[in-house]
Formats: structure tokens, sequence, C-alpha cells
């Protein structure tokens, strides 16, 4: 697909992620590559922010000296590797076909998540459209959700956040799930 497209589709079909440093708005989906691999799982977003945090970035090390002083490459080079060589990422020229995920809580069920339940880790309840209430979990990211068998994201239709020290109400957890990201501009 052209960037074009792809823009178009986002901003007409899926549901933005509110603007958040460094990310921007962001756009949840699934993709069809042009090789015929489904990935449930994509995040379109601009690259600029991204790109303007790394030159941050670069130029805050570069000033800090700290190079110099302690003669160690090492953060300096962890920092590029960030930004060059870590993440799933795919070209927007591998995507032959958009769709909604059916791992992307609606925003508004999102919103009602709340905050870390322990320490980094963040845990909450769904309950589903038939009433069945499921145990979901993460360390970090929220933009997709393993779904139990039979339902999809769009399903929640109430989140109740884990209370620290309560006893879990469930054994199984629904974990977060990796995702690819496809930067494009404009978006």
């Amino acid at each position: 697909m052209d960037i074009e497209k792809i823009a178009e589709f986002v901003k007409t079909n899926a549901e933005a992620l509110p603007a958040s440093e460094p990310y921007g708005v962001r756009y949840r989906v699934s993709a069809t590559l042009t090789d015929g691999t489904f990935l449930p799982c994509v995040v379109v977003q601009s690259s600029k922010k991204l790109v303007d945090l790394a030159k941050r970035r670069f130029e805050q090390e570069r000033k800090s000296g700290i190079k110099a002083i302690l003669g160690n490459s090492g953060n300096y080079d962890r920092i590029v590797e960030t930004f060059v060589a870590s993440g799933n990422r795919m070209n927007h020229y591998d995507i032959a076909s958009l769709g909604i995920s059916r791992f992307s809580i609606p925003l508004a069920r999102l919103r009602e998540v709340g905050g870390e339940t322990s320490m980094s880790w963040t845990e909450f309840y769904g309950t589903m459209s038939d009433g069945v209430e499921f145990r979901f979990g993460t360390s970090f990211l929220t933009e997709f959700f393993d779904m139990p068998e039979g339902y999809c994201a769009c399903d929640l239709q109430k989140i109740i956040p884990a209370i620290r020290h309560e006893k879990p109400r469930a054994d199984i957890i629904y974990r977060e799930k990796p995702f690819f990201t496809c930067f494009i501009d404009p978006l």
C-alpha cells in the first residue's frame, strides 16, 4: 500500500491513541503483507517524533561529555542501538492491506484500566458483552492484549482495575501482545 492509502485507512477506520511522548498519535490495526503473511497487531505512527527524540538523545549524550571523562562509549552505543537496531518494524510498501485488529481494546475501555497495581505491573478484569469476566495484565505495553477464545477486544464492555493485594478472581491472565510498527509521514 502506498503511504496515502495507509494514512487514509487508519484515519478513517482505526481509533487513534492519544498523542503521547515520544510517539505522537498512533493507530492500531492488523496487516496482511504482500507475501500473504498476516500480522494481527500493527501500530502505524509518524516517524517524526521518534526521529526528533533520537536526535535529542544523541545530542544530550554528545554534550554530556561522559564518554570523554570515563572513556566509555557504551552508553552512547546503547542509545544508538535502541533507535536503529531494536523493535519490530515493517515497511509501508510491504503492506498489501489493513484491517481492524481484534486485539486492540477500544480507547474508552483503555481509559478505565488505571495505573500500576503493583511494581511494574498493571492488572485488570474485563467484562465481555455476554457478562463473562476475564483477567488481563501487562508489565508495560497496552496497545494490544491477547483475547480469550471466541472473543475480540471489541467485546469488552467494562474494565475493573485490580486492587493491590487482592486475591485474583481468575488463574489465567491474558497478557499484552507484541506488535510491529509501521512509520509513515505525513500522518
